[in-house]
């Protein structure tokens, strides 16, 4: 049976409706599989943010805290990851997992905190509304490192809540382009919650403080002083133990009142303080109560604290010597002990 020309086409055009349908069909299909990918991958993230965010919301002591949180991260399958909290005026925390930047780790060595947080947040502040600055190809930033990485992929997100910045997290994968929509979209999720667990991290890390903290002098008081002195009792990095007490203190109070009293006790800690800040804490100050105070020296030779000693009587002379008695005999100054 021979077919007319009109129905050839007809039939042409048949089939190549047909096969239109059937691409169209296998486009949609693809498309059904991606997504259904995508929802895996999302719902297999949301299960694991899940057990992260419990386990996480269990635990009150604060460096496990971070400790915890970033081995969470590493979860995600990211590189490297550090946190880098800003806990009030000269305090800085700081955490990581997988670290292998130079810059950084030579910083955190010699606790140059505020300096990781400032370099951290001076390239955040190009951060988007959603508080994520990612660069998706380092080596492709006109030659530039980021904080010191030259390659790969990274990605900050602002620590915030209720207006309060508290430091930032920063993501980092060898290979460019690892932070794809998925993993963007997980790592979303678990920012809110961490910030809360920070904050009130923070928070709990200050009332420990507080309560281990001498009101008037804000150093150390003999509540830590025998917490530190269980936790170092088989210590060999102890060296000596100093003891000051400020001679003719009743004088003082008696004579000029308990303001002018608190004032001297305030000078000495302040003196105990500075220099504790100065031996990057080998020299750890405490008030054990009245005009007693205690400094624990750590891994330092016997040229050191005597110099410090001398130091720390010459500065309180120097500063209250004028509120001795009459008598020679009876000076306002320090009976210390090694």
């Amino acid at each position: 049976m021979k077919l007319s020309e009109g129905k050839i086409h007809e039939l042409e055009e048949q089939i190549d409706y047909y096969q239109k349908e059937i691409y169209k069909m296998q486009q949609d299909n693809t498309l059904l599989m991606e997504e259904a990918d995508h929802t895996r991958k999302i719902v297999g993230s949301y299960n694991f943010l899940r057990e992260v965010i419990l386990y996480i919301g269990n635990i009150t002591e604060y460096d496990s805290l971070l400790s915890t949180i970033c081995d969470a991260i590493l979860g995600f399958g990211v590189s490297e990851v550090f946190i880098i909290l800003h806990e009030n005026e000269d305090d800085y925390s700081f955490m990581e997992r997988g670290l292998s930047n130079e810059l950084i780790e030579e910083l955190r060595k010699s606790n140059d905190y505020k300096i990781i947080y400032d370099l951290v947040e001076n390239v955040a502040e190009c951060c988007s509304e959603n508080n994520n600055l990612i660069i998706s190809d380092i080596a492709k930033t006109n030659g530039q490192n980021i904080l010191g990485y030259t390659s790969g992929s990274i990605l900050i997100s602002k620590l915030e809540r209720n207006n309060q910045k508290n430091g930032y997290i920063c993501f980092r994968h060898y290979e460019p382009d690892f932070f794809e929509p998925t993993i963007i979209d997980t790592l979303n999720i678990l920012i809110p919650p961490l910030n809360i667990f920070v904050e009130n991290s923070i928070l709990l890390k200050k009332n420990i403080e507080m309560a281990n903290k001498d009101n008037l002098t804000g150093i150390y008081n003999r509540n830590r002083l025998e917490k530190y002195t269980y936790e170092n009792q088989y210590s060999e990095n102890l060296t000596a133990v100093i003891s000051f007490d400020v001679d003719r203190f009743k004088h003082v109070n008696d004579t000029y009142g308990h303001a002018q009293g608190d004032k001297v006790l305030k000078y000495l800690g302040m003196l105990l303080n500075d220099n504790y800040r100065k031996s990057n804490n080998h020299m750890v100050p405490f008030r054990v109560g009245g005009d007693e105070f205690v400094v624990m020296c750590e891994n330092l030779d016997k040229l050191s604290i005597i110099s410090f000693v001398k130091e720390i009587s010459s500065h309180f002379v120097e500063k209250f010597g004028y509120l001795s008695p009459a008598q020679e005999d009876k000076k306002i100054g320090l009976s210390i002990g090694v």
